[in-house]
């Protein structure tokens, strides 16, 4: 396979070829393997491959993100506001991060979220998500304390570690469709997201 990835696909088939989140360049849905289309992430290493609802998010070694499908809620964080769909690998917009150094990822349906680790402890969010029922959803902000879904990652408001106290830190996080539970250093877990279906225990 010379160093290639391939990603198999099995749901969705009726839909993806409409948005474009299996990254091979094309809107063609697909019933076997295929390669995806490397472009800007030729030459990289990925470490991590994380699928959201209609989108895919990859991390490589070298610290950089880089996501596909559609940005309908701004869900690929790459600081454009077109919904795509983007068929091809695209960089996600790390501007705002400072330079800090990316410690863990998770993706959600139509969320994504970034973790800067013990030295920064912030926790940069972006997309949205949806809550309320299935036929009049609320549209909200991914965390960041508004209702405005962003189109690249932001710091969470009000700050994480104000939330979670200080002395924590995050060793592991993972998104749910419309919640994300996290595990903190002294071995609590933090939840955040919709309660609807009691996704988030109280």
């Amino acid at each position: 396979m010379d160093g290639e990835i391939i990603l198999l696909v099995w749901f969705h088939i009726s839909y993806s070829h409409k948005i474009g989140e299996l990254g091979d360049g094309t809107t063609t849905s697909r019933a076997l393997p295929v390669f995806i289309y490397r472009g800007k992430i030729k030459a990289r290493v990925i470490s991590s491959i994380q699928m959201g609802s209609y989108h895919t998010l990859v991390y490589t070694t070298d610290g950089n993100l880089f996501s596909w499908g559609s940005n309908s809620l701004g869900q690929l964080g790459i600081g454009s506001a077109s919904a795509g769909p983007y068929t091809t690998p695209e960089k996600v917009n790390l501007s705002n991060l400072g330079g800090a150094s990316l410690y863990d990822t998770s993706t959600g349906g139509n969320h994504g979220m970034i973790y800067t680790g013990v030295s920064t402890n912030a926790l940069y969010v972006w997309g949205a998500i949806y809550h309320g029922s299935s036929t009049s959803p609320n549209v909200t902000g991914p965390g960041d304390n508004t209702a405005t879904p962003k189109n690249l990652p932001v710091m969470m408001s009000p700050s994480f570690t104000t939330l979670i106290g200080l002395g924590r830190a995050i060793v592991s996080m993972k998104s749910g469709l419309y919640n994300a539970i996290f595990v903190l250093s002294d071995g609590a877990v933090f939840l955040m997201g919709d309660q609807t279906y009691a996704q988030v225990l109280l």
